[in-house]
């Protein structure tokens, strides 16, 4: 079997630098973060109104209609690179908050440490945590904390989880600062540590991501080539798997919280069952190669992740059929490619649980039943690609 994918369109106004981040929003939009200090906001299709987004720079007065591709938002430039980014998966709302919709939301990471949380929609800053802060709580020494490196974002929207230097994985108060500014409790603040968990390596945190069905459980991957995934509740290590000899620099969950894909600088990229509980050689069941220099990005397609799509620094995406153990798919663009993000058709997770599937392909409809109806990259040229699947819009 083989996938064809057309090259749908391209970002109007590219970063100036290389884009190390990106993700796809509730709604579809492209959320980008780069090393020209900026993160910026695309839309994916024509829109017809501009609507619930206050004007400025980039929305003309005058503008009816934006073009697939417009940057919708820039904010303000950090004088360092972002590096990180994350969006709600799959966003529930917590109760008994005034910003109870957390699916608006998205958290951004600095080169040095910098945490920034925006709503997408309004653009505004919900809250900042700075670098050099004096913070109490655990993994603090002398008053201060490790910067973080990778962020991700729980779909409660009420914490993140951080990883960096000391190879452990905090986890923070996401609750924006015009909440806690409420509260006497400088604790309960943006970014405040609420648990610091130890992996027992004391080595480089590299990529950090929560499982998209239970915020409990978070996988973090670090510069050895070892992946973990912790119970956030126990503040433990649940397992951990050593199936890389060089550092792992993104991880993939399937929609349904049961895989779990490693991207390494080995040039492979390793498929693990998250439901294995202990560290076991049976829990790797796919080792997928055929890029020629580091992986730098995946994700797992939407639903079951039965294809999966990485980014390397050969400067080609490829597509891969989990099931078949083999690429399936390759678009080459030149330059490396340190973000992937697949497009879902729709509210992927509501679909399942309505059990709207494709009859034709017996899954959830788009590119082989997968849920998804193309795919987005990000790389060392600053640009935003959109493609689509042969067949799809």
């Amino acid at each position: 079997m083989s996938l064809q994918f057309v090259h749908s369109h391209d970002a109007l106004h590219p970063h100036s630098a290389a884009i190390w981040a990106l993700a796809v929003t509730p709604s579809a939009d492209v959320l980008t973060a780069s090393l020209d200090g900026t993160l910026a906001l695309y839309t994916s299709s024509v829109t017809q109104s501009t609507s619930g987004f206050p004007k400025d720079e980039d929305i003309p007065s005058d503008a009816q209609e934006l073009d697939a591709g417009a940057r919708i938002r820039t904010w303000p430039a950090h004088p360092l690179a972002w590096v990180s980014l994350s969006v709600t998966a799959n966003p529930t709302r917590s109760e008994g908050s005034d910003e109870s919709d957390v699916s608006r939301r998205a958290l951004v990471n600095s080169i040095a440490g910098t945490t920034m949380l925006v709503d997408y929609t309004s653009g505004e800053v919900l809250g900042t945590k700075n670098i050099g802060e004096k913070q109490s709580g655990p993994g603090t020494s002398s008053g201060y904390a490790e910067p973080a490196w990778s962020v991700s974002l729980a779909s409660d929207g009420k914490t993140y989880a951080s990883t960096g230097g000391s190879g452990s994985v905090t986890i923070h108060s996401a609750i924006p600062s015009s909440s806690s500014a409420k509260s006497d409790s400088m604790e309960e603040g943006f970014g405040s540590r609420l648990a610091d968990i130890p992996t027992g390596r004391v080595k480089f945190g590299m990529f950090v991501d929560h499982c998209p069905t239970d915020d409990n459980k978070v996988a973090m991957s670090n510069e050895t080539g070892q992946v973990f995934i912790l119970d956030v509740e126990k503040a433990t290590v649940s397992t951990s798997w050593a199936s890389h000899a060089m550092p792992v620099r993104s991880l993939g969950w399937s929609g349904d919280g049961n895989l779990i894909m490693s991207a390494s600088d080995d040039r492979r990229l390793v498929l693990h069952d998250a439901r294995v509980s202990t560290a076991s050689s049976s829990s790797a069941v796919a080792h997928l190669t055929g890029h020629a220099l580091p992986v730098l990005s995946v994700a797992l397609s939407p639903g079951d992740g039965r294809l999966a799509l990485s980014g390397s620094r050969d400067g080609t995406v490829r597509v891969w059929d989990v099931g078949m153990r083999k690429s399936v798919g390759v678009v080459r663009e030149g330059k490396p490619v340190w973000g992937v993000a697949w497009r879902p058709i729709g509210n992927v997770s509501s679909n399942m649980e309505d059990g709207l599937t494709s009859s034709a392909t017996g899954g959830l409809g788009g590119i082989g039943g997968t849920g998804a109806s193309g795919f987005v990259t990000g790389g060392e040229e600053g640009l935003v690609r959109w493609y689509r699947g042969a067949g799809q819009v």
